[in-house]
């Protein structure tokens, strides 16, 4: 367990130091392009971003976190986890479709089930339904803007793309897992 905190920090750790990285040449671009004045307006820019996004991602994290506490491993594991099945594919793809917010509430969410014993299949279903099918999106924007024919059809169109991820993402995860352990072998 102790490894695992460790090598959860390292991960955080070098992306928060590809982040600052990025940051700091983007900050060098802007100072050079447009001097002081761009990197003020820069920061205002982003610290206007913040005062927008910061609560969602405060709440969406939030969320994840009483996720943990409320619904017990063993439970996820049960309808989420390997033995699941098709049940738990359905499971992510249901809870995808009715999950608000956007990925500063989905990711912190499907990150927070995965490590409370859901696998890899139900959380591509829950990642793809959710950015296919948002129920609030649709009902606030797509329905009005587009119309109820175009959602159908957008919908019976797409709806077998998160069972077709279910299926693929861990097949590809173990073709790829594989292919980087022969290459760290050779």
């Amino acid at each position: 367990m102790a490894g695992q905190g460790r090598k959860r920090r390292l991960k955080l750790d070098s992306s928060l130091l590809f982040m600052l990285t990025i940051l700091i040449g983007l900050a060098i671009a802007a100072f050079v392009l447009h001097g002081w004045s761009g990197l003020g307006d820069g920061a205002v820019e982003g610290a206007s971003t913040l005062v927008r996004i910061g609560p969602l991602v405060v709440l969406g994290i939030t969320m994840a976190g009483m996720i943990q506490v409320l619904v017990p491993p063993s439970f996820v594991s049960k309808w989420m986890g390997e033995e699941s099945g098709f049940v738990g594919v359905l499971i992510g793809f249901g809870a995808g479709i009715i999950t608000p917010g956007g990925p500063y509430v989905s990711f912190p969410i499907a990150a927070s089930l995965f490590r409370s014993g859901a696998s890899i299949a139900p959380m591509a279903a829950f990642l793809t339904a959710k950015n296919l099918f948002p129920l609030e999106r649709s009902l606030v924007y797509e329905i009005p803007f587009m119309g109820t024919n175009f959602f159908l059809a957008r919908v019976i169109a797409s709806l077998l793309l998160p069972l077709f991820a279910a299926f693929a993402i861990p097949l590809l995860m173990r073709l790829i897992s594989g292919h980087v352990r022969l290459s760290r072998n050779e």
